[in-house]
């Protein structure tokens, strides 16, 4: 943290140039307020998602895709700030005069004990990397900026290197290679009368917020197919989720994905039979770059839906979606994909109730913690959920299902606080609250994705992709070929593992353990509910799991 304060100072010396005490004093405290506010946002960001603020969280951020302030905590936020810039103005000012303070020579001592810190961190993060010891190595994580030293090749030297244990680590860690997406062409035959396939997905929907309840058109609806209890996104973030539905690949290949702009299998068969489509998102399709990948293709692609408000643009979407509807041309097959956004920021319509009580009111996120009462917040969820039901419903209600295939889900799912741990939203662990979601079918050949459902094993994002490609669009290659996803209307495949992942670390997950990886391999064992776990890793899942992040490089 010295040395943080140390780099931040050095940008700050011009200002000692100013001649004028008064401005020279304004512009420190203004300085040194933002950096300070800054901290205490970075501080915010990891206490809520276990990461500290980056590029991509910036950008998402300002495109209101990670947390939406309320009035009350914008005004908070200014008070803390206003606190802050008059305290540093006020110190500016003391300091700027010999004072008593300055006698004791605090500087040389404080400069004494902060070298020997960093040789003493240095010196055993340099050990823990030659030997992983992931006590020490793990700890990186929780300091923003913070890059200690390694001194591999050194200890090397004298044997003081775990070589296998490297080995493992490095074995882990996600490294870039040429993307080969498909392995090879696929094979096609011809289909006979392409359905019209329907996408409903609701951002941040819990797999136990699908009820007669909180979710009744929904539910009502799903009883003409088949309801999947044991489902799992590809990741506990949009970009993950989305991206594994349409591309049936794991989340860690997003990166190879954006990188070479490859549009997905799905889209390019669909297009090669003349569907129409229409994208209809509440929330905008740039962060993340789905404009420059899933839907990169779609002519006349409106990335941004208009509307004052998230609630207000998840109306819009349900208009815009069934104007569309009505004027596609019925002799063609049609794609549509809609996407709510209010679940994801618990909005609510003003007087809106359904039964669920007491309710929060707007929520501020920089007063959540761990003893914060949990069932008005809960409440205030299945009210939001309850009313984006309410849209789908009107949506639902015009297909026609004897010639349309409609799959409802979720992009990831959304924790309150259900271990215990001060774990709010999502994207900052794999437990089931951000990773299990619900899942419908309906349409024809449900039935045939029944023996699947009625085995209760576990199924993905993964394996849609297969099924409507082996299925629906004529496709006859298997999808080992182009996907990591299974057929849900072929022979039943036991999955003792999935492999999910997030904005920057992914994990391998099973009903025993949450091995969760960060991009350099370092790993970090976890127990179902997210607490450390005494248990050793199971290498042989590792290793698999390693197989399907390489299946494609």
């Amino acid at each position: 943290m010295a040395l943080l304060t140390a780099l931040v100072s050095i940008v700050a010396m011009p200002i000692i140039l100013l001649r004028s005490n008064k401005v020279r004093f304004f512009c420190f405290a203004l300085f040194y307020a933002l950096f300070f506010v800054a901290l205490i946002v970075n501080s915010l960001c990891f206490e809520l998602y276990k990461f500290h603020i980056n590029g991509v969280i910036v950008d998402m951020l300002l495109a209101g895709q990670v947390i939406e302030f309320s009035p009350i905590a914008w005004a908070q936020a200014i008070v803390i700030f206003i606190v802050i810039f008059v305290f540093q103005f006020y110190l500016a000012t003391w300091l700027s005069k010999p004072r008593t303070v300055m006698k004791l020579r605090l500087g040389r001592k404080f400069t004494s004990v902060t070298v020997i810190a960093l040789l003493a961190s240095n010196t055993m993060h340099a050990w823990a990397s030659a030997t992983v010891y992931q006590p020490i190595t793990g700890f990186s994580k929780y300091l923003p900026f913070f890059k200690p030293a390694t001194a591999n090749s050194f200890m090397r030297k004298y044997g003081l290197v775990d070589e296998e244990a490297l080995a493992q680590q490095k074995s882990m860690s996600l490294t870039q290679g040429q993307f080969n997406y498909p392995l090879q062409p696929i094979e096609v035959e011809p289909v006979e009368k392409p359905l019209d396939i329907v996408f409903v997905v609701l951002d941040s929907w819990r797999y136990d917020a699908f009820t007669a309840q909180v979710t009744p058109n929904i539910w009502r609806f799903s009883q003409q197919g088949v309801v999947f209890n044991q489902h799992f996104s590809t990741g506990n973030s949009t970009r993950t989720g989305i991206s594994g539905l349409f591309y049936g690949l794991p989340g860690t290949a997003w990166q190879d994905i954006y990188n070479n702009r490859v549009t997905p299998l799905l889209m390019d068969r669909m297009r090669d039979l003349g569907y129409q489509f229409g994208i209809f998102s509440s929330a905008q399709l740039v962060r993340p770059e789905f404009n420059e990948t899933v839907f990169a293709r779609i002519e006349g692609l409106k990335t941004h839906t208009k509307g004052d408000d998230v609630l207000a643009r998840d109306k819009q979407v349900t208009k815009n979606w069934s104007s569309w509807y009505t004027k596609r041309d019925p002799n063609k097959p049609s794609f549509s994909f809609i996407f709510y956004d209010a679940i994801h920021g618990y909005a609510v319509p003003e007087g809106y109730h359904a039964g669920f009580e007491p309710m929060h009111g707007p929520i501020n996120h920089m007063l959540l913690d761990n003893n914060y009462d949990r069932e008005p917040i809960l409440n205030r969820y299945l009210t939001s959920t309850h009313f984006v039901d309410s849209l789908a419903a009107s949506v639902l209600e015009q297909l026609d299902i004897e010639n349309t295939l409609v799959i409802i889900t979720s992009d990831h799912g959304e924790e309150l606080n259900d271990n215990k741990l001060n774990y709010w939203g999502h994207n900052s662990n794999f437990t089931e609250p951000q990773i299990k979601v619900p899942f419908v079918v309906v349409g024809p050949k449900s039935e045939k994705w029944q023996h699947w459902q009625a085995s209760d094993v576990v199924t993905s994002h993964l394996d849609v992709v297969p099924t409507l490609m082996n299925e629906y669009l004529g496709v006859k290659s298997t999808p080992k070929g182009y996907s990591a996803g299974y057929n849900l209307t072929g022979p039943v495949k036991q999955r003792n593992w999935l492999l999910l992942s997030s904005y920057n670390k992914y994990a391998v997950v099973s009903k025993q353990q949450i091995i969760e990886v960060s991009p350099m391999g370092t790993y970090e064992l976890l127990d179902p509910a997210n607490k450390p776990s005494e248990q050793e890793p199971n290498f042989e899942y590792i290793q698999e799991a390693m197989q399907q992040i390489s299946h494609f490089q």
